[in-house]
């Protein structure tokens, strides 16, 4: 029995000392569990675009070296609220400040207060979408001749409509399209095996 006291005697003090200490303990924990379930989160992005799987409001593509991102924005040109227009563009992923390299629907923004998607359409064209009707606003128009293509940001920064099972059989690239910016390995003038006079345009706000 005393030896039973004394063992008791020498670890109770441990125990009283640790007390103090679980509130933060609590904290440490907790702080455990959020960084746990919202850093898969974070590496989520993707780089496509394929059939079901869409681009939706403030979604974006990265390129798998992380340089270019493909998303929806809007010019910082634009004051009036009533007015504001989403364009499809490609920026560099890591310049704190958004300069569009490259935009697809000049021509045809998205205006508010339409929530914009970019998705393959029935045809297998790239698309951008009104969300709620499912309206085309923008199609890449491409003669596709397959019943499977993906969108892919490339590590150059290209954006290339091509078939699913067949990453040679190129339909659409941005390369063929530019705006006001050229892109490395990008070239500009007659394509004389598609017909295509490609040449640097300003952008439309």
């Amino acid at each position: 029995m005393a030896l039973w006291k004394s063992r008791f005697s020498t670890k109770l003090p441990l125990v009283h000392h640790l007390l103090p200490l679980m509130p933060l303990l609590h904290v440490l924990l907790g702080l455990l569990l959020l960084f746990s379930v919202h850093t898969p989160g974070s590496s989520a992005a993707t780089n496509t675009v394929s059939p079901g799987h869409a681009l939706i409001g403030s979604d974006r593509l990265v390129s798998n070296n992380s340089k270019f991102a493909l998303g929806f924005f809007k010019p910082s040109s634009e004051s009036s609220y009533k007015n504001h227009k989403s364009y499809l563009g490609i920026w560099f992923n890591k310049v704190p400040k958004l300069t569009p390299l490259w935009t697809a629907n000049g021509e045809n923004p998205v205006v508010d207060p339409t929530s914009p998607e970019l998705a393959i359409s029935g045809d297998r064209n790239l698309a951008i979408l009104d969300h709620a009707t499912k309206s085309i606003i923008w199609s890449t128009n491409a003669n596709i001749t397959t019943n499977d293509t993906i969108d892919i940001l490339m590590n150059n920064g290209n954006l290339v409509l091509r078939s699913t099972s067949n990453s040679s059989k190129i339909f659409w690239q941005s390369f063929d399209y530019p705006t006001d910016t050229l892109f490395a390995g990008a070239k500009i003038g007659w394509d004389k095996v598609t017909g295509l006079n490609r040449r640097l345009v300003s952008r439309k706000n």
